[in-house]
């Protein structure tokens, strides 16, 4: 009976200092996944994220399935940036991160829009008059 009761207090004890812990993370994490229009995961997406009023910046890249993470953020407005060759950088602006949040922010990027550029290099024909 003695062994009940000191289990069930210490169980008791645990569940009470759990939460407290909890609130005071004063950092927040974003995870995410990024894809295409098609819903194919993109690995090798540099994921950046910038704090508006600090210019704090913190950058990762997402894994092999697509998936980033960006832990220890100080809360506060964010803007954040994807960015891989051959597809349109996407940006997410006014993103408000509080204190112990983990948000999540996925993001779907589009090809890149062609551009091209013709570079002609000639000589202009020598006339010569007699």
């Amino acid at each position: 009976m003695r062994i009940r009761v000191a289990v069930a207090i210490a169980c008791a004890f645990l569940l009470l200092c759990a939460g407290p812990a909890r609130a005071q993370l004063d950092t927040a994490t974003v995870i995410g996944t990024i894809t295409d229009a098609q819903a194919a995961v993109l690995p090798g997406v540099t994921i950046t994220a910038r704090n508006v009023s600090t210019g704090f910046v913190r950058s990762g890249v997402t894994d092999g399935v697509g998936r980033f993470r960006l832990p220890a953020l100080q809360p506060g407005e964010y803007e954040f940036r994807a960015e891989l060759n051959g597809f349109g950088t996407v940006t997410r602006q006014g993103v408000t991160l509080t204190a112990g949040a983990e948000a999540v922010i996925n993001v779907e990027m589009k090809p890149a829009s062609v551009q091209e550029t013709v570079t002609v290099r000639a000589r202009s024909p020598v006339s010569s008059r007699r």
